[in-house]
């Protein structure tokens, strides 16, 4: 016993809830809860600045990669004609071993044939382009969305099928311009 009447015990857990520091589930219990991060979106923000910028340690875990006809979509975002090929490299990245988000980058197979090959040993998508002699990319289309996750996307970020994913789809070109991934990227609720 601490000696502490639980009354007193109930009415300070609720108010670290309050202050968002702790999450009461009915029926499961009381867990602390996660902290926010601040992930800035802008022209050169990329992944890792931001997990270190938020004092965590970044990770990377390769989930599927190939190569694949360009879906139409796909072929329009990276400006690809008919029958072109992409590179999908699909990555579960985490924050302190927390999954954060599923990225999946979709590279013209032409120009980087094999991206994924090489980013397995970079683990880095900046340091990957870079290796191909593309230094200062930037994202030139950004678009945000929210639904629910499909069951396979719940199981790898770890969450309920019954939480929102924030969905992300962007296009980052190359310094001349021309577009060199298409990312679609669904971030865990939580």
């Amino acid at each position: 016993a601490l000696g502490i009447h639980r009354h007193t015990v109930r009415r300070a857990i609720e108010s670290l809830a309050a202050k968002g520091l702790l999450e009461i589930r009915r029926g499961r219990g009381t867990f602390v809860a996660p902290r926010p991060i601040a992930y800035r979106v802008g022209g050169r923000s990329r992944f890792t600045d931001n997990i270190l910028a938020a004092g965590l340690t970044p990770s990377t875990k390769v989930l599927r990669a190939r190569t694949e006809p360009a879906s139409d979509d796909q072929a329009a975002n990276l400006a690809l004609g008919p029958g072109a090929q992409v590179v999908a490299l699909e990555l579960l990245r985490m924050g302190d071993g927390v999954p954060i988000l599923i990225a999946t980058h979709y590279m013209p197979a032409e120009l980087f044939p094999d991206f994924a090959e090489r980013f397995a040993t970079i683990q880095s998508i900046t340091k990957t382009f870079a290796s191909y002699g593309v230094v200062g990319y930037r994202r030139g289309v950004t678009r945000l969305d929210a639904r629910q996750p499909t069951s396979q996307e719940a199981a790898e970020l770890g969450q309920s099928r019954a939480a929102p994913v924030l969905v992300w789809e962007s296009v980052n070109v190359a310094p001349d311009g021309r577009p060199i991934n298409y990312d679609c990227s669904v971030f865990a609720a939580s």
